[in-house]
């Protein structure tokens, strides 16, 4: 989490507050930037992959961010997904998998932080 912590901490130290953080990860998939395969055959490599690229960096932002909006009482998290993510289609198990995963972390920092008025 070092990474996110450092960005965090700058931002917050330039701009005195912290009100939101959104993150978008993307990439095209007619230029094959996500690795595809359907479930028999995914490699346990490339579920970490998608795993590290997609639900991992969501989570350590998510907990470098939070303490600077709980004092506040207010803030707003937001990661963005895919639709394979909500809807699954052959083909793309690995990918498919994390972007289920981030919604679910999505829902769970939001129960987590709503209490604090974040989320």
């Amino acid at each position: 989490m070092g990474i996110p912590l450092a960005y965090v901490q700058e931002l917050a130290g330039y701009w005195g507050k912290c009100y939101d953080m959104r993150r978008v990860v993307g990439a095209a998939e007619h230029h094959r930037a996500f690795p595809r395969g359907d479930a028999p055959t995914t490699t346990p490599e490339t579920l970490q992959l998608m795993i590290d690229v997609n639900l991992g960096p969501a989570l350590w932002l998510s907990q470098a961010v939070a303490p600077h909006m709980q004092p506040q009482g207010t803030g707003v998290i937001v990661h963005v997904t895919a639709r394979p993510g909500i809807e699954p289609s052959g083909g793309m198990a690995a990918y498919s998998t994390s972007k289920a995963a981030l919604v679910h972390l999505a829902r769970i920092v939001d129960i987590e932080l709503r209490r604090t008025g974040s989320g």
